[in-house]
């Protein structure tokens, strides 16, 4: 069994990063709503193979984020854009966009 496993390890190796890379990176690229961040993270997951992976799943996944949507899609909690709060976009100087909020 050994023997087998010190013949093989490169092999097996390349089939673990596959395995834990590639859902990685397609879950990386599906999620992530900034590019930076999905080109990012999918660097990571393949220029370290099997830790980049894992370094993904414990860091790169928002479950605070995820847990919240879930809460609001169960209903127990209301979205935020039906709370008091309004927000307004201003166009700025420089062709860009100032985000104000009123207080609730």
């Amino acid at each position: 069994m050994l023997q087998t496993f010190t013949d093989y390890w490169p092999h097996i190796l390349i089939v673990l990063s596959l395995i834990l890379g590639v859902p990685a990176a397609i879950h990386a690229t599906m999620t992530k709503e900034e590019v930076r961040a999905a080109i990012g993270w999918v660097g990571v997951i393949v220029l370290s193979p099997v830790l980049g992976a894992v370094i993904y799943a414990v860091g790169g996944i928002n479950r605070i984020r995820r847990k919240t949507l879930n809460i609001q899609r169960e209903g127990i909690i209301p979205p935020a854009s039906t709370t008091s709060r309004t927000t307004t976009l201003r166009p700025t100087r420089y062709g860009g966009v100032s985000v104000a909020r009123s207080p609730p």
